[in-house]
């Protein structure tokens, strides 16, 4: 399908934020018709509820699943002897390296979570840490910023539980400091 068509996840959550932005802007939607649910203190939070990974692992078992889930596994593997991803611009931008560490952290993620083996957590984790050390993620470019946030984020999220204190103070140290500060210096935020 193409990137505008009804498969694509991307455009379906930008048009639900532009409906949204309209909504908000008409006088449709007020502030107080919004219910914030509180974050959940446990993890996984992020883009998976309380049921977390159990559907994905039915599904895996699935003819339908099947071939799915040993993808992924077979592009974890494939992972588990490349070093971390250098900080690498291409011309102005980092987006490339971004997506390659979003890729490599959310398959490395998945395939844990669908086998319970240790391996591909720890490889995901050394793909955080290394990104989180990188000297930024390349501010000028917001997209950059989005995307490697965006892969910490989901990483620190879903490995939480096996990731050390300070590998978790790593990570998220460098999602505050080169992901969130970033995007409202020199900017008066509205909230």
């Amino acid at each position: 399908m193409d990137h505008m068509g009804n498969g694509c996840g991307v455009c379906r959550l930008v048009r639900m934020v532009l409906l949204f932005s309209v909504a908000c802007a008409t006088g449709l939607l007020r502030a107080e018709d919004i219910v914030m649910n509180p974050v959940r203190r446990e993890h996984p939070r992020l883009l998976v509820g309380d049921a977390g990974f159990e559907p994905l692992k039915r599904n895996a078992g699935t003819p339908a699943g099947k071939g799915l889930a040993e993808r992924v596994i077979h592009d974890a593997e494939q992972l588990l002897d490349i070093p971390p991803q250098a900080r690498r611009m291409e011309g102005r931008r980092l987006l490339m390296t971004s997506r390659t560490v979003l890729f490599r952290i959310t398959t490395l993620c998945v395939a844990e979570k669908l086998t319970g083996e240790r391996k591909y957590a720890d490889r995901a984790i050394r793909e955080m840490v290394n990104a989180a050390g990188y000297s930024d993620w390349n501010p000028s470019h917001f997209l950059d910023v989005g995307e490697m946030t965006l892969a910490l984020a989901l990483g620190c999220d879903w490995l939480y539980a096996v990731m050390t204190p300070e590998e978790r103070e790593i990570v998220q140290r460098a999602i505050v400091e080169k992901g969130l500060k970033p995007s409202y210096q020199g900017k008066q935020l509205l909230w």
